[in-house]
């Protein structure tokens, strides 16, 4: 979906029908949203960056089998939740998108005397006359909510595997902490070097949750 001067437009000529108002305010309020997390994903691509170069050197590092697996079932989780919101969100669209075809669909099965009122999915003014040209509104209209929901999927599925990723490296790190004060418990190692290890925990720690 799209957020410019042809949904202000037609918002300001409703602003005193009640039920359009009421009828738009989602898809207008969503426009807002995705265009927010546009800006904010182009504005901030740099440390997008920094982040998947660092994902990408947690991986290259992680060499031990026991924590690989770890890291592994964390990013299975994380691929399993986006692929429950995908499905969430492109089952809703595609509901959405057919709300302006319910009205023909009516009119071949139970047809009226006369044709239904058609409405169309997004509430713009376009300065043309919408009952001639419903059509080539809606295919317009269908374009631009499959191609407006694109920044919507690429942030949240961005920010769901960071997180995911950052547990799994977190519990890596607990574990690693764990096996420091096991080995100075037994006597296995130098109380020094593991000094060092916790310290390196730490400081990984803190890279994690900045």
């Amino acid at each position: 979906m799209k957020f410019d001067n042809d949904d202000l437009i037609k918002f300001y000529e409703i602003r005193h029908e009640i039920d359009l108002v009421i009828e738009s305010i989602v898809s207008f309020f969503y426009n807002i949203v995705v265009t927010i997390k546009f800006i904010n994903g182009i504005s901030n691509e740099k440390k997008i960056k920094v982040i998947f170069e660092k994902i990408k050197k947690d991986w290259e590092e992680t060499v031990d089998p026991i924590e690989n697996q770890i890291l592994t079932h964390y990013a299975n989780l994380g691929k399993l939740l986006n692929i429950l919101y995908l499905s969430a969100v492109l089952s809703t669209l595609v509901a959405f998108m057919c709300l302006p075809l319910t009205p023909v669909f009516l009119d071949i099965i139970l047809p009226l005397n006369e044709s239904r009122p058609r409405k169309p999915l997004i509430m713009a003014e376009f300065f043309i006359d919408e009952k001639k040209y419903f059509h080539s509104l809606v295919i317009h209209a269908f374009i631009t909510a499959y191609y407006g929901i694109i920044p919507l999927i690429g942030t949240d599925t961005f920010y769901m595997n960071c997180i995911y990723h950052a547990c799994g490296m977190l519990t890596i790190l607990g574990r690693r902490i764990e096996n420091c004060f096991e080995e100075t418990y037994k006597k296995e190692s130098k109380e020094k070097e593991n000094y060092q290890r916790i310290r390196t925990c730490i400081t990984q720690h803190q890279e994690i949750i900045e």
